[in-house]
Parts: structure tokens; C-alpha cells; sequence
């Protein structure tokens, strides 16, 4: 098991995707206590059109995104959880 300190997580950037406040909010907190560096979504275009602005910022200098990790919820209005073949292009290391 790897254990990560503050000082090494903060290095972890972190989408987080659900169209529950509450949930958003709860996690947003443990999370950023927890020392990640995480950004907010309220459903599935947020997200996307959130990577995208990644991808065009981050495009000269990274492979991908700029986000390490993705929290989604799977039933979501506007755009299904299931967000895997719109991300996929965007990311590197996609599970």
C-alpha cells in the first residue's frame, strides 16, 4: 500500500462530476482536505467542455488533459456518467 502526504498529493488534479450538490460539495471537502487539487462539474457538458479548455491550454507542454483522475456519477441530466468515449481522446491512462 503507497501512502501520500499533503506535500505529494497536491500534485493530483482531480475532476469531480455529479449533478447532486450535496455530493459535490461533500467530496470537494474531503478531498481538498485531503490535499488534491480538485475542479467541479455540475453534470457531463461541464466536464466535457472543462477538458477541452484543458486540452487547448495544456496542448504544447502535456499528453492529455491535466487531470489525473476523474469522479463521475453515472446518471446525470444533460449528459449520461458513462463519459469514457467523449474523454478518451482527451486523457492518457484512461481505465
Amino acid at each position: 500500500m503507497t501512502i501520500f502526504y499533503a506535500s505529494e498529493v497536491a500534485q493530483f488534479r482531480i475532476l469531480l462530476v455529479d449533478d447532486d450538490p450535496s455530493v459535490l460539495a461533500q467530496l470537494h471537502g474531503i478531498l481538498t482536505t485531503g490535499g488534491y487539487d480538485v475542479t467541479v462539474a455540475k453534470n457531463g457538458r461541464e466536464a466535457h467542455a472543462f477538458l477541452i479548455q484543458q486540452v487547448e491550454n495544456l496542448n504544447d507542454r502535456f499528453q492529455g488533459s491535466g487531470v489525473d483522475l476523474i469522479i463521475t456519477d453515472i446518471a446525470m441530466p444533460e449528459l449520461n456518467g458513462d463519459l469514457t468515449p467523449l474523454f478518451r481522446p482527451m486523457l492518457t491512462g484512461v481505465l
